[in-house]
């Protein structure tokens, strides 16, 4: 305002002392204060020049120059709220992940995000959660990452919101009722105090329900026994924390219950994995997994020739084994 009021006070004095047009002594204001000068115009008479010194040279041109300064420094500033997660995003669409692990963090983070954006649906598969080619963004809710972001993770669309999942200011802050997708991770899965941790998921779970997010929303749970009272809290997924499989709740979150059947083959009262020994020579794979549904060995997933394994062979094939690796009850 002080800028516009001086520079109004400059175009006057021209068209006063100086008996310029309007025009011209807009443009004379306006290439005298942003210091580009043409010199096709200039003020002459003493009042004239008088009135630039006076309005523009002390005046306009520090008032130029203190308004360039407080937009870089509002830039630096952002910036810096950004790199610190105090940033407001506006995200919607997302993927928000609450907590990250205590050990080899950021390690887990980069392998758990590659791991969702390689298990991502296609636009025919999964609707709600993306149209077939469009990529993913995160936004990650932590208090562990005081420096900012590190640059592995700011390259795979990592936003970061500093912050607590059980808070409800920074769940609104995340903008997570347009979230696509909810993890809430176990902070310390090998540690003594997964009493406290489990209480803080749930916690976490109940606070993203309350705020109207309906979303899928997957979490991980360390005691077996909270598994039924963090699926009551609002939980549509619950999984063990395994931090060598990532992929295990990356794609729990875009295929509901799958958790449970993987989950499944390392429970003792579940489904195992077991090595059959059975010579096949030059059969279709397709041939063999029938036989062995049919004669209720279980369901062939991969096999074993001359020491080496092979997993998901193509259905057409013909293959040579000394053993089957399947699924069976």
């Amino acid at each position: 305002m002080m800028g516009a009021f001086i520079l109004t006070l400059h175009v006057i004095a021209m068209m006063v002392f100086e008996e310029l047009d309007l025009w011209t002594a807009i443009w004379l204001t306006t290439t005298t204060v942003t210091t580009v000068g043409y010199g096709d115009v200039t003020a002459t008479t003493p009042e004239g020049q008088f009135s630039t010194m006076l309005l523009l040279y002390a005046g306009g041109v520090f008032i130029v120059a203190q308004g360039a300064g407080l937009f870089f420094e509002y830039r630096s500033e952002r910036a810096r709220l950004k790199q610190i997660g105090e940033w407001i995003w506006n995200m919607s669409g997302h993927i928000v992940i609450i907590n990250t692990p205590l050990h080899n963090r950021t390690r887990f983070m980069e392998r758990m995000i590659r791991e969702l954006i390689a298990a991502k649906p296609s636009s025919h598969q999964l609707e709600r959660f993306m149209v077939e080619n469009e990529r993913l963004d995160f936004l990650v809710i932590t208090e562990d990452y005081d420096n900012g972001l590190p640059k592995a993770l700011q390259a795979l669309n990592v936003r970061l919101q500093a912050g607590r999942g059980d808070d409800p200011e920074t769940l609104e802050d995340a903008n997570i009722r347009e979230a696509r997708g909810v993890l809430v991770l176990a902070t310390d899965p090998l540690g003594t105090t997964f009493a406290h941790d489990d209480a803080l998921t749930f916690d976490t779970v109940h606070r993203v329900r309350e705020t109207g997010y309906d979303g899928p929303l997957i979490s991980e749970v360390i005691n077996p026994q909270n598994h039924d009272r963090i699926r009551n809290a609002g939980a549509s997924g619950v999984v063990m924390p395994v931090r060598a499989f990532p992929g295990l709740i990356a794609r729990a979150l875009f295929y509901p219950g799958i958790e449970r059947v993987i989950e499944s083959l390392f429970d003792s009262e579940g489904n195992d994995c077991v090595l059959v020994e059975m010579k096949i020579e030059e059969q279709k794979w397709a041939d063999v997994i029938k036989r062995c549904v049919d004669r209720s060995i279980g369901t062939p997933i991969g096999y074993v020739y001359e020491g080496a394994v092979v997993t998901e062979p193509n259905l057409k094939d013909k293959v040579h084994a000394d053993g089957i690796y399947v699924l069976t009850g």
